[in-house]
């Protein structure tokens, strides 16, 4: 699969499991999932390159879960990459939390590293994540705008 497949299946995918969301007294972004379906959870750790922790069920008759949380930096690198494939009310929300993270010392210490300038268009940080150029990263945008 692509860098571009990977991409777009990762934002449906948390577009319908995922919860994007700052911790209640703190600045830090997040996103988290988790699922009963350990290949998919890996599937989604090997896009992220992030670790997965094991949930113990709570109940008996609950199944173990598995789950990857992604926070700070590279939570906001993920957000600004799916956000032109999202639905309105997750869009709204991915907007909200780079609002925060834009007023965060964070965000002006490694806005170059991950693409953040406030100027920066929406194609140039999918060019980058995706290793595409511009002009591709425009038409992939196009595409979903469309669907």
């Amino acid at each position: 699969m692509t860098n571009e497949q990977e991409i777009v299946w990762l934002a449906g995918y948390l577009e319908g499991e995922g919860c994007f969301y700052k911790k209640k007294d703190c600045p830090t972004v997040m996103i988290q999932v988790a699922s009963v379906d350990k290949d998919i959870i890996e599937r989604v750790a090997k896009i992220l390159n992030g670790p997965i922790r094991i949930l113990k069920p709570r109940k008996e008759s609950h199944q173990i879960q598995y789950c990857i949380t992604i926070a700070s930096k590279k939570a906001v690198g993920v957000m600004r990459t799916i956000l032109p494939f999202m639905g309105q009310r997750r869009k709204a929300k991915i907007e909200e939390l780079l609002e925060v993270f834009s007023k965060t010392k964070d965000f002006h210490n490694t806005k170059e590293e991950w693409g953040l300038e406030q100027e920066e268009s929406m194609e140039k940080t999918i060019s980058k994540s995706l290793k595409i150029s511009e002009e591709e990263a425009k038409k992939l945008i196009e595409s979903f705008k469309g669907a």
